[in-house]
Parts: structure tokens; sequence; C-alpha cells
């Protein structure tokens, strides 16, 4: 696993890179190299960092190419992601919902964060979790069968 401290002229930001990209090619990772990465948002700790998904080297005298050819700008990118959020009553989150809910969210993995509000007597509590997933009806259908009618609220997510 490697730990990369990302810097322009706005700040830095840290990206962590598991073995299994780093093992693809390790040498857009060295000092003072250009890249272009895609991963995925991770405020663990209440700090932002990303979670490397692809990298490559952009060619300082030719930076668009970069991006031509990393950004894929069909209209399901180019699409406002959502917060997806489960209502679930505590008396019905057992270990077997909570087995169920992982298979559908790691069967479907996608750009929208997936969030439980947990409620217990007259307290709510919400749950960030790690989960991105991609948001249809059938999805929204499936997730109802296991939390209830009217127990999801899909809204876009904050810039």
């Amino acid at each position: 696993m490697l730990f990369v401290t990302l810097e322009d002229i706005t700040g830095s930001l840290e990206i962590i890179v598991f073995p299994k990209l780093l093992q693809k090619d390790s040498s857009p990772w060295q000092e003072d190299k250009f890249i272009f990465t895609t991963g995925r948002l991770s405020d663990k700790d209440d700090l932002p960092k990303i979670l490397a998904e692809s990298v490559s080297e952009i060619d300082q005298n030719n930076p668009a190419a970069a991006i031509k050819k990393n950004v894929n700008l069909n209209q399901a990118n180019l699409r406002r992601t959502l917060d997806i959020t489960i209502l679930i009553n505590h008396k019905n989150f057992d270990a077997s919902l909570h087995t169920k809910l992982k298979d559908i969210f790691n069967a479907q993995p996608g750009k929208n964060r997936v969030y439980l509000t947990v409620t217990q007597n007259d307290r709510k509590r919400t749950i960030a979790t790690n989960y991105y997933i991609i948001w249809n009806n059938s999805i929204k259908s499936k997730l109802e069968e296991l939390t209830g009618q009217n127990s999801i609220i899909s809204a876009p997510a904050p810039y």
C-alpha cells in the first residue's frame, strides 16, 4: 500500500493506493510526476482522502490528451450523484438485514453514496456508509422489499 500526498497551488490531499493498482504500474507514483487519477472520496477520520482506482501520467506538453484519454463524457457521468438514505427502525436492524443490504450494495457498485438512518424511540442516527451504488427503480424495489415501502430517500448529493 502506498500513501501519496498530491499537491497543487491550492493545497494538498492524501491518496491511498492499494497494492493491486500499484502492481499494474508504479511509475506514475514517483515524486514530481504529473498524474491523472480517479477514485472514491473517503472522509474517514474527518480527513478527506482519495482511494485511488486508476492512474495515468500526464504529458506536461499535452495535458489535454490525458483528459481525453481518461474522461468518459457520457450522460451517466454527467448526471449528478445522489445520496441514498435508507430509513430503518432499530428493532428491524439485525444481522440478517445487515447482510442482505451489504449483498445488494456489493453487487451494485456505482457513484451514489448510501446512508443508513436508524430510528430508536424518537432519536435518529444517520450513518454514512462506505458503499456507493448504482441507482435505479429495480434496486429501489429490492431495498424496499427488505426495509419497507417508502423507506428510501434519494436526493442530489451536495457539490
